[in-house]
């Protein structure tokens, strides 16, 4: 019973390792682009701004 217990435990454990590792990236996307800002003719030159305001 105990060994048969102890296989059970182990194939579990190999089963949840493969899930855990499939994520391999993260895309993040909207937030940055909504801090920064672009300004074009910021100053008496023509000169585009570009930061964050």
């Amino acid at each position: 019973m105990k060994k048969s217990l102890l296989a059970l435990a182990v194939l579990g454990t190999i089963g949840c390792i493969n899930t855990a590792s499939a994520q391999s990236n993260v895309t993040v996307y909207g937030l940055i682009d909504a801090t920064i800002s672009t300004v074009n003719h910021a100053d008496k030159n023509g000169d585009r701004l570009t930061g964050i305001p």
